[in-house]
């Protein structure tokens, strides 16, 4: 199931190629890293876009598999990682209609991409498509930052 028939909140097609001009921060890549090597299994990061989180991850040595909505975010992902050698599985689909047949050890959604759903039904229709990780204990993470007012 592809994201060009998906209603999208946010049309990233149409910025792709400016996407990782605007979002430059890395504060948050080493607790990723970090997050990913404290799983042996399979590890999903969801609403992925460019790579940012993504591509140290891979660098690090963990292998991934990576959604997201938009063809344009991941061509500019695909075109990044075209010289390395990646364990990496990039899928394009929507989170709320996602519908993957294997299971992960790690779920997780960085860097308030969650929040990017904009209708309490959507996010609520996206948590219930996410795959409860086998150790349902621990390994899902929403990042998620509150505005400050």
């Amino acid at each position: 199931m592809g994201g060009d028939s998906i209603n999208k909140n946010i049309d990233f097609d149409i910025i792709h190629e400016y996407y990782d001009l605007c979002i430059t921060v890395d504060f948050d890549i080493p607790f990723w890293i970090e997050e990913a090597w404290k799983v042996r299994g399979n590890r999903l990061e969801l609403m992925c876009g460019t790579g940012r989180i993504s591509i140290p991850i891979l660098a690090s040595g963990s292998a991934l598999t990576c959604v997201d909505y938009s063809a344009g975010l991941l061509s500019r992902f695909k075109s990044k990682i075209a010289e390395r050698n990646c364990d990496v599985d990039i899928i394009h689909m929507d989170v709320r209609e996602l519908d993957l047949k294997q299971q992960f050890d790690l779920v997780f959604i960085g860097f308030n991409a969650f929040a990017e759903i904009i209708t309490r039904a959507d996010q609520e229709k996206a948590l219930q498509r996410i795959p409860t990780p086998i150790d349902s204990e621990r390994n899902c993470s929403l990042e998620i930052l509150e505005a400050l007012t």
